[in-house]
């Protein structure tokens, strides 16, 4: 899984720390290397179960040598890095913006993590008519934490929401809104301009940050101004 120093790899943690993936727990007197051993492994194994349903993601920190995991077209990949997973996630947003696009993306992620309310407390259900997809998601999306496990439900379809239904959702969402949406001006020019539907702005929000809390994947491209606003840059 990658070189390492002898020095690191005998050098004891220090202090109690826990495996990001299982939440096992080891002892100041364990090295980094029987800790890093045991992460990599326990990762390995994560691979190959299937990733259906909500299993809450937990913040994937590499602790000891000086690389972090991060997740990439859902495959685990090890990158170096000047700094540890266990220090990325208290740099300030300042610091984060000269580090490289995986420093970053895990970054992120911890920062999200912070506000994820665990399954065990509880779930969400987001009642959707296929034949009134826009109007029955916004409908039920005012009663629903994106911060908690959301289950989509179809009606009268018997498919159990795993995970694949909000994806369906999300999906039929965005093609939804760059049909309705938006439309084409009547002038000559080429340009386009917001419809009337201000109320469904409110529904694609929500929508964008369930796909970037649950770190899935949407099927539209954002243009520039819209991308600054979210990163909340002016010019």
């Amino acid at each position: 899984m990658g070189n390492r120093s002898s020095n690191n790899s005998n050098q004891k943690i220090g202090s109690e720390a826990k495996c990001p993936n299982c939440d096992r727990k080891f002892g100041p007197s364990t090295t980094y290397n029987s800790l890093n051993t045991h992460i990599d492994l326990c990762l390995q194994n994560q691979l190959q179960i299937n990733n259906v349903g909500f299993q809450m993601p937990q913040p994937q920190v590499q602790l000891g040598d000086n690389y972090i995991w991060v997740k990439q077209n859902n495959q685990w990949k090890r990158i170096q890095s000047q700094v540890n997973g266990g220090q990325i996630q208290n740099l300030s947003v300042q610091d984060i913006k000269n580090r490289s696009f995986p420093e970053k993306q895990m970054w992120f992620n911890l920062q999200l993590e912070k506000f994820r309310i665990p399954w065990q407390l509880g779930s969400d259900k987001l009642n959707v008519n296929y034949n009134d997809l826009l109007q029955s998601s916004l409908t039920s999306a005012r009663n629903v934490n994106v911060y908690k496990e959301v289950k989509v439900v179809f009606q009268n379809d018997k498919v159990q929401d795993a995970g694949g239904l909000l994806r369906e959702w999300l999906t039929l969402i965005f093609k939804e809104m760059c049909k309705d949406i938006f439309t084409l001006t009547e002038t000559n020019d080429v340009t386009y301009k917001i419809a009337k539907q201000s109320q469904y702005f409110d529904l694609v929000g929500l929508a964008i940050a369930k796909a970037l809390f649950e770190r899935m994947t949407i099927c539209v491209e954002f243009d520039r101004p819209l991308v600054k606003k979210l990163l909340g840059q002016e010019n």
